[in-house]
């Protein structure tokens, strides 16, 4: 062999270990850095299984918030906390009508206790028999007790009562006005 043939041999061996060393190396790193890539998708896999636990867990104490929430409001909530319808007629001074009937300003109102009235959002009267005179009517003004007023010459003997709370629940009945007034 030539000396230049032997330069190149101890070249290429050089080389082909280096390569080896550097292919170490690689394939170390790989290894590391697939290491580091698993652990993390462990502990990702953890927090994601935490959340969804903490998740069900937040459901769960929104479910028992709201139900302690209907039983304080149950508990605070007597038997005199019901809604009482209220009536009011005041004749006019000289009006009567062509037939000679005596002509009214009718009231209509729900008297509260106080807790209950903080959390009406707004009162609707519609009557039963349709009577022309009254109509439906919707109110949320709250100072006057939701009170609604109208003119005729009879009072209404059913007018239903649909009460609007601030939570969305709703309570409705049947007031006799004409029974109310006498």
């Amino acid at each position: 062999m030539t000396e230049s043939q032997s330069v190149n041999h101890a070249q290429l061996a050089r080389l082909s270990i280096q390569s080896k060393i550097v292919a170490g190396l690689i394939l170390i790193g790989f290894i590391v850095f697939c290491i580091v890539i698993g652990n993390n998708v462990l502990k990702i896999s953890a927090l994601e299984s935490a959340r969804v636990e903490r998740s069900k867990t937040i459901m769960d104490l929104e479910k028992s918030i709201e139900a302690l929430n209907k039983d304080i409001y149950t508990l605070r909530s007597s038997e005199s906390d019901k809604i009482i319808p209220r009536a009011s007629a005041s004749p006019l001074p000289v009006e009567t009508t062509q037939n000679g009937k005596r002509i009214f300003d009718y009231t209509v109102w729900i008297d509260l206790s106080g807790y209950t009235l903080k959390n009406v959002m707004m009162v609707s009267y519609s009557t039963i028999d349709n009577n022309s005179a009254f109509g439906a009517r919707t109110t949320k003004e709250e100072k006057n007790g939701f009170s609604i007023t109208f003119r005729g010459t009879k009072c209404v003997p059913e007018i239903q009562i649909d009460v609007t709370f601030s939570d969305d629940s709703r309570e409705a009945l049947v007031f006799n006005m004409c029974e109310a007034l006498n």
